[in-house]
């Protein structure tokens, strides 16, 4: 599956049309932020748009665009929240802290990775 079969797929079943997202598979030397990640997701929230990257050292790309996509889902669902707690300081660390947790476990069930620690960061604006 591709990346791009694959985004559309999932942003289907995760009720992400309201989202515009991107996916690019990219080399580490192309984005030095996939150095010994697997991928990442860049948000933004207001605009209601995400850029999804995947390392194209990456075997299978499906787990990875679920993981990515349970972030915008996360942050879909809570912006509320968010808005009221702010980007800043330890009420929002334990945020990204408790959503990590959430969004690895559930990459595992919809992916069948029960194994899998997926890598990457996340980054809301």
């Amino acid at each position: 599956m591709t990346a791009k079969q694959a985004l559309k797929k999932w942003q289907k079943i995760f009720n992400l049309s309201h989202w515009k997202i991107k996916i690019q598979v990219v080399s580490e030397d192309e984005n030095e932020q996939l150095v010994g990640m697997e991928g990442y997701v860049e948000l933004h929230a207001l605009d209601k748009e995400a850029d999804v990257f995947v390392n194209s050292n990456t075997d299978d790309i499906e787990p990875i665009v679920i993981h990515e996509l349970l972030h915008v889902l996360v942050l879909d669902n809570f912006r509320t929240f968010i808005n009221s707690i702010g980007t800043d300081g330890d009420s929002y660390d334990l945020f990204e802290y408790c959503g990590e947790t959430l969004v690895r476990e559930l990459s595992k069930s919809f992916s069948g990775r029960h194994d899998a620690n997926p890598t990457g960061t996340i980054g809301y604006s």
